[in-house]
């Protein structure tokens, strides 16, 4: 109904009209709306079917998966359509998670900060734990498709994929919510093993796959979401685990900052994981 309340006036030409009036009403109770051309919206429906008609599988090695996978050709049609720059407009700069990712760090490995290190920031997204790196000067790589490449350039380099990042060691591979919409986990896990040396850390936070709501308990796909992790992966596929939290995001009403619980079992809406030395 909203959308043809749109059209209509658009059609008479009051398009800019009838956004504000949507906006405003929107923003009085905490939402916000993102218009799009009758043509985008066609590439976005088109783009999600590659979802449709497959499955959700789950391996011994603790992590579940769609099946069959879509082709990476797929996959990145339907970023290009529907997630890279195309949704919403997004906001660069660090957030809550991320400072809570580096205090989380420094935490378990008190002294990282007191030599320079390299960082590769996997899906960096907003660019936050970057923008922190880098204010500390440390040397930092981003691998991100979207727009974040040419922001700060003169900062960090960036590549749109992690096969483009140049052979070296890193003493930090960093991922927030990334690792679940890779095309191949295998390949990937391979490629950041060559990219690791035995001191490297590694830092990842990713939707719990055990969360009641999580696509597998529902046999659901959570769109674009490719794999589905448990602590049960991040405890087979590392030697040293420093850190391992399965947690819940907190926000009472919109004027409070966003808070992370700790949970006592495993089922908590997201993971967070520090480890050593990938097992793969």
């Amino acid at each position: 109904m909203i959308i043809k309340i749109y059209y209509f006036f658009k059609n008479r030409g009051l398009k800019s009209t009838i956004k504000q009036i949507f906006k405003s009403a929107l923003s009085r109770i905490g939402m916000s709306v993102t218009f799009h051309s009758k043509k985008k919206i066609s590439n976005i429906l088109k783009a999600r079917k590659i979802f449709s008609g497959r499955k959700i599988k789950y391996s011994q090695s603790g992590y579940y998966y769609i099946h069959p996978m879509p082709l990476e050709r797929e996959l990145n049609e339907y970023y290009k359509f529907s997630y890279w720059d195309s949704i919403q407009s997004k906001k660069y700069g660090v957030e809550t998670r991320d400072i809570r990712h580096f205090q989380t760090l420094l935490d378990v490995e008190a002294k990282f900060n007191e030599k320079k290190k390299k960082i590769l920031n996997f899906g960096s997204g907003h660019g936050g734990i970057s923008i922190i790196f880098n204010l500390l000067g440390h040397n930092v790589v981003n691998v991100e498709p979207s727009q974040m490449t040419k922001i700060f350039n003169k900062n960090w380099k960036s590549f749109s994929s992690i096969n483009d990042v140049p052979d070296e060691e890193f003493d930090l591979i960093y991922g927030s919510h990334s690792m679940e919409h890779v095309h191949d986990l295998d390949l990937f896990n391979k490629r950041i093993k060559k990219l690791s040396k035995q001191e490297t850390i590694f830092l990842w936070e990713v939707p719990n796959a055990l969360h009641p709501n999580c696509g597998p308990n529902e046999n659901r796909i959570d769109i674009p979401h490719t794999y589905y992790f448990t602590i049960k992966y991040f405890e087979q596929s590392y030697k040293q685990i420093l850190f391992l939290e399965c947690y819940n995001k907190v926000k009472a009403d919109n004027t409070e900052p966003l808070e992370f619980k700790s949970c006592f079992d495993q089922y908590g809406d997201s993971l967070l994981f520090i480890g050593k030395e990938f097992k793969a």
